[in-house]
């Protein structure tokens, strides 16, 4: 058996060479540095749990900005007749969205894909752009109060609503089922006593709808509509008898949250109810300075 020949090198030299080059010396530190943060870096990707996707998918009330600010206000921007209406950050889903990253390791994203006038025949026709394409963990569908508007019969909204459901099931993808919230007395600013009583009768038979095809397929159900009807503040802040404004899309959030988090594995989230409020005004132009509505 032979024996390899190793190359003999004195450790003394290889000191004094790192010693009489300077940036030999500074090259190989540089290396070694950037090999061990490198590692650590790689190891902390490793560990760091994936943020979650939410989807808000519905129409005019998922979108959530075609309300005024507060019905019990008059909410004018300061120094004009033109009224504040909701922004996109005082929405329900984008406080939904700050709920459940303080509870959620890994972070969450809510993404809205709310439509103004959307009925869920219209809401199938865009599920792949707007909500398929985003990859999401979780779909929260929310149909019905256009629809209910549009006159839409509750047999044809279910077939829609399900071929919505279908369809995202195929991705492998979980669905929550929303209802939408009642229609209140503050609709008859556009219509008459009866009509509003048609027009209630009508929403809670596709409310209805919607409850059973979540029982029929085994599907999460978020029910707006009754967490509506056990508050009467939220239910007192419909803009026009059927949006929610600020004031209560601030209590719906916590509500979906409440009910969205078990899904995720959180059991202990408090559940807070939205009993009164307090606003504070301020003029958009000086900040500082704050005055009543």
């Amino acid at each position: 058996m032979k024996k390899k020949n190793l190359i003999a090198f004195p450790i003394s030299k290889l000191l004094s060479l790192v010693c009489n080059n300077l940036w030999f010396s500074l090259l190989l530190i540089g290396v070694l540095l950037t090999s061990v943060l490198y590692s650590c870096k790689g190891t902390e990707d490793r560990e760091k749990p994936m943020s979650l996707k939410i989807v808000a998918f519905g129409g005019t009330v998922t979108e959530g900005t075609s309300a005024k600010l507060d019905v019990s206000q008059d909410c004018f921007k300061w120094g004009t007749t033109e009224v504040n209406m909701v922004k996109k950050s005082q929405t329900w889903g984008a406080i939904l969205e700050r709920i459940l990253r303080d509870w959620v390791d890994g972070g969450v994203e809510v993404i809205g894909a709310g439509s103004a006038g959307n009925v869920a025949s219209k809401g199938a026709s865009r599920l792949g752009d707007d909500v398929l394409s985003h990859s999401p963990d979780y779909v929260l569908v929310m149909f019905g109060m256009d629809d209910a508007l549009a006159g839409v019969e509750a047999d044809r909204f279910k077939e829609d609503l399900k071929k919505i459901v279908t369809r995202i099931k195929e991705e492998k993808v979980n669905v929550v089922l929303m209802t939408p919230p009642p229609v209140s007395e503050r609709m008859t600013i556009n219509c008459t006593m009866d009509e509003l009583r048609q027009r209630q009768a009508h929403l809670s038979g596709l409310v209805q709808a919607i409850r059973d095809l979540a029982k029929e397929n085994s599907l999460p159900l978020i029910d707006l509509h009754q967490y509506f009807m056990n508050n009467r503040l939220a239910y007192n802040h419909l803009f026009e008898g059927w949006l929610p404004d600020a004031v209560a899309q601030s209590g719906m959030a916590p509500f979906v949250a409440g009910e969205l988090l078990p899904l995720m594995g959180v059991d202990n989230y408090p559940n807070p109810t939205l009993c009164n409020y307090r606003k504070a005004y301020s003029d958009s132009k000086k900040r500082l300075t704050k005055h009543n509505g």
